[in-house]
């Protein structure tokens, strides 16, 4: 009986738990931005299992991150998928439609740019 409460009470301290993050979440510098997330990710049609699943369709490999945004207005979901040959994609799933778009690669993981050296780098080693 003992054993009932105390995970009663671990469930309900948790639950409040979490709704304190909410409220803390949404009075944060960016609350009126995370209040319309919050809101636009209760009313979309695509759930993230499903952007996933729509995203590694479209680029086979694993889902290394995903994160739900408000792109422009627009509900939508942003998944980086690990193909077999290590390269990363950047994916962008619209919440609503499931439309798949391909984001333009900022730089690799090595912090590298397209030229092979440190962002900011000269070809002679020079930062400047």
């Amino acid at each position: 009986m003992k054993k009932k409460m105390i995970i009663a009470a671990s469930m309900l301290a948790a639950g409040l738990g979490a709704a304190g993050a909410t409220s803390a979440l949404a009075a944060g510098d960016g609350g009126t931005a995370d209040q319309m997330e919050i809101q636009a990710l209760g009313s979309v049609k695509l759930s993230m299992v499903d952007a996933i699943k729509a995203a590694e369709a479209a680029q086979p490999g694993k889902t290394a991150e995903t994160q739900f945004d408000l792109e422009n207005g627009m509900p939508a979901y942003e998944i980086t998928v690990i193909a077999a040959d290590g390269t990363e994609h950047n994916l962008m799933v619209d919440a609503n439609t499931g439309k798949v778009e391909k984001l333009a690669a900022n730089e690799d993981k090595a912090g590298q740019d397209g030229d092979g050296h440190e962002d900011g780098e000269a070809e002679d080693g020079d930062n400047g």
